[in-house]
């Protein structure tokens, strides 16, 4: 790296640094109320992928943010982040946050005012692939409580909603037939596709949806 741009860096870092140091806690990410679980001793954990934080990102109030100690609760559709001095979880107001990632995994906040699909429901979508026609997922888990005797702890339940956006609309997709109906002006190309590649809607329906919209963006370009 040239050494002005090393020194550019080096000085971005520093005031980067001074503004942690001036603002801390009074930056505006950390000012959203406190977070409580609902329910202890429950079989499994609200959260996505860990009940441990990950480091993350986050877009809060068009500002970005990053290097957060951050959890998301997939039964209350909230992201947590750790408060400045750590003592305390923080949710962050949703409707202030455009989008937020850690581990590899990017969610962006969608309103049906702000996408024209008034049957799209208000909340965080993990965006799977981005392109003309995009693949979004909706994450979400449920307290189910015990049903039987045999049963001695509530549990949580994963749940996943798939979405196709095109053409500035969203389209909720389930399973092979789905999607080709979505994209049916290369219907036979995607269904030749699906064949040869094995893929498997009832098994690995989300990666077989992401194969299929990265093939239909492929044959539009």
């Amino acid at each position: 790296m040239p050494a002005d741009s090393v020194f550019y860096q080096h000085a971005v870092n520093s005031v980067l640094e001074l503004y942690k140091n001036e603002f801390g806690e009074n930056q505006q990410v950390y000012n959203g109320s406190e977070y409580a679980m609902a329910g202890h001793n429950m079989d499994g954990f609200p959260y996505f992928e860990s009940d441990s934080s990950f480091t993350g990102s986050v877009i809060y109030d068009g500002k970005l943010y990053e290097g957060l100690s951050m959890q998301y609760d997939l039964v209350k559709d909230e992201i947590i982040i750790k408060s400045y001095t750590g003592n305390i979880n923080i949710i962050l107001p949703p409707a202030k946050t455009t989008s937020f990632s850690f581990a590899g995994h990017v969610f962006v906040y969608l309103h049906p005012e702000n996408t024209n699909d008034a049957g799209l429901q208000t909340g965080f979508y993990e965006k799977l692939y981005d392109g003309k026609t995009s693949f979004f997922v909706r994450r979400e888990k449920e307290l189910k409580l015990p049903l039987n005797a045999e049963e001695q702890k509530a549990r949580y339940i994963p749940y996943n909603k798939y979405y196709v956006e095109t053409e500035g609309k969203f389209f909720l997709v389930e399973n092979e037939r789905s999607i080709l109906d979505v994209l049916a002006d290369r219907k036979d190309q995607l269904k030749k596709f699906a064949r040869l590649h094995s893929l498997n809607f009832k098994k690995d329906t989300e990666n077989s949806i992401a194969q299929t919209v990265e093939y239909y963006n492929s044959l539009k370009n």
